[in-house]
């Protein structure tokens, strides 16, 4: 009886092993990472990008942002070291905020580093095309005529041109935990923080706001 190839039968194995290896590295390069940037439009400026779950976010990247003034020529710039992060969508992530008052009539430069290089650039004009409203908080839910009614607060103090800006737009999707359906959504009342949700039961109820 003739013997396996590759000169025994545990070479082939250490080759698939070396394979296997070889494929599951780093399935998401630096040269396909497209950050999206963001800002709470008050006090937060940042990014966020996918990753691998093994990659380590701030020992690989730096995130530096310049802020230039375009009438009186002033310049801030900030350097961010990125945390390990997933999204709803459980999502691996890398993900910078910087934590400073938002600069009206500036220009903002973000520069990704992935290990000491350049890889990815973007000059925002007007940060109020990336504006991320922060997440509501003081959540309510209770019976209402032909469902629930969910209301919410906005997060923004009164003196804040998004503290009940009748332009934020908000959705609601709702499901039993676990089925989260985003099929099922309500629509708030004239961009309020107020929705309307018919469900049959509200044990288990799983409500996500956007």
């Amino acid at each position: 009886m003739g013997r396996a190839g590759f000169g025994g039968p545990q070479r082939p194995c250490l080759l698939l092993s070396v394979f296997l290896a070889c494929s599951l590295w780093h399935t998401v390069s630096s040269k396909d990472i497209q950050p999206r940037c963001f800002t709470d439009y008050d006090s937060e400026v940042g990014c966020s990008w996918e990753v691998d779950a093994s990659t380590d976010c701030p020992k690989k990247f730096l995130l530096r942002v310049a802020a230039n003034n375009r009438f009186s020529g002033q310049k801030k710039s900030w350097d961010c070291s990125p945390e390990n992060k997933r999204g709803l969508d459980v999502t691996p992530k890398c993900t910078c905020t910087i934590r400073s008052e938002v600069l009206d009539n500036f220009k903002y430069r973000f520069s990704l580093e992935a290990n000491g290089k350049e890889i990815w650039k973007k000059a925002i004009k007007d940060l109020r095309k990336i504006v991320k409203p922060r997440q509501p908080v003081n959540l309510k839910l209770k019976m209402g005529d032909g469902g629930y009614i969910l209301t919410w607060e906005d997060g923004y103090n009164e003196e804040s041109i998004l503290h009940k800006n009748s332009e934020t737009d908000y959705e609601v999707a709702f499901g039993q935990e676990g089925m989260l359906n985003k099929d099922k959504v309500g629509t708030p009342s004239q961009h309020a923080p107020l929705c309307t949700i018919t469900w049959n039961s509200a044990a288990n109820l799983l409500l996500l706001i956007s």
